[in-house]
């Protein structure tokens, strides 16, 4: 051959050796490169590419390793099951997010630099952790609005809360055995005693009662003025200072921090009478009847019952002493 023929030949073939380089590349699934390195290869045709270029094809190498995440959508696997970033199945979807391993352990591109997948994105948003109620004891407030609380009412559930019971609200105008499953009953002093009536007379639940109108429905008292009833007032006197229902208090005490309609009842003999108003030694403040004790009207306590001098004015007044008492009545009642 003459040598202006061999030129020519070599001219031809360096004319297509990078094609053809290419196209053996592409096959074997390597990106173009045999260590692995990133390779300019076109969207689809490969692993995730790095920032600018394409990552190798397949994004697992020739063998195992693993190509970085590209800009651009996951391509298709590499021919070869050596894994990389998969396509619409099995590769990684969005801007950055490099495709899942093939079938070797270390295949598969690892994700890109840049923003995350919104389809794969996580939603970091903190979530309220529900209370735990697991194991509290639940007590019932019976209320006149229970679904939009007066100032009395947040004020006694907010105590029970603090006592570690679980409250549960009640309306006046539902019957007792609403209460059913519950381990204490508080009658507001914001309910109408007149809806309330004799409902939780027989509920086998303590029960605190601040709502006077209704001593004598619960048993507790006699229904005469004379029996029950409220009076303005700044003090109690304790009678009953060995009781855990005086909050360790002696003497006369002064439970408001202004003259307010404090609540009396005249309760039976077997009565606990722990306080009275002061300067009226039968109008009782405090007084209480235990589990099975004849109560004024012909039956057995069913279960704890309290009365208390704080109505649904007093509370909003109530100084660290009332405070002591009404707390003293809810420990009592457990």
């Amino acid at each position: 051959m003459s040598q202006s023929s061999r030129m020519l030949v070599v001219v031809a073939l360096c004319g297509c050796a990078p094609q053809a380089a290419e196209r053996v590349a592409l096959e074997r699934g390597d990106g173009g490169r045999l260590d692995g390195q990133s390779a300019e290869v076109a969207p689809g045709s490969g692993g995730g590419g790095g920032s600018d270029t394409g990552g190798p094809i397949g994004s697992g190498g020739l063998v195992a390793t693993g190509g970085g995440g590209g800009r651009g959508s996951g391509g298709a696997g590499g021919v070869v099951a050596t894994g990389g970033a998969g396509g619409a199945a099995t590769g990684g979807a969005g801007t950055a997010t490099g495709g899942a391993g093939g079938t070797p352990p270390a295949g598969g591109g690892a994700g890109g630099d840049d923003m995350a997948s919104p389809d794969l994105a996580v939603d970091n948003a903190p979530v309220e952790a529900a209370p735990d109620t697991a194991g509290k004891p639940v007590a019932f407030l019976v209320a006149a609005n229970p679904t939009s609380l007066e100032a009395a009412d947040t004020r006694v559930k907010t105590l029970l809360e603090q006592k570690g019971y679980v409250v549960k609200m009640g309306d006046d105008d539902a019957m007792g055995s609403a209460s059913n499953g519950t381990q204490l009953v508080v009658l507001s002093g914001t309910c109408d005693s007149m809806k309330l009536m004799n409902k939780y007379i027989s509920i086998p639940i303590n029960t605190l009662v601040l709502e006077p109108g209704v001593f004598d429905d619960m048993g507790m008292t006699g229904a005469t003025a004379t029996d029950l009833g409220s009076e303005n007032a700044t003090q109690v006197t304790i009678v009953k200072t060995d009781s855990p229902l005086a909050a360790k208090l002696t003497g006369n005490v002064t439970v408001v921090g202004s003259q307010q309609k404090l609540a009396w009842g005249k309760p039976a003999d077997t009565a606990i009478k722990v306080a009275t108003l002061s300067n009226m030694s039968q109008k009782h403040a405090v007084f209480a009847y235990d589990k099975g004790v004849l109560m004024v009207s012909p039956a057995l306590a069913p279960a704890k019952r309290v009365g208390l001098f704080i109505t649904a004015t007093a509370i909003g007044s109530l100084n660290d002493n009332g405070n002591k008492l009404l707390a003293a009545a809810i420990d009592w009642l457990k």
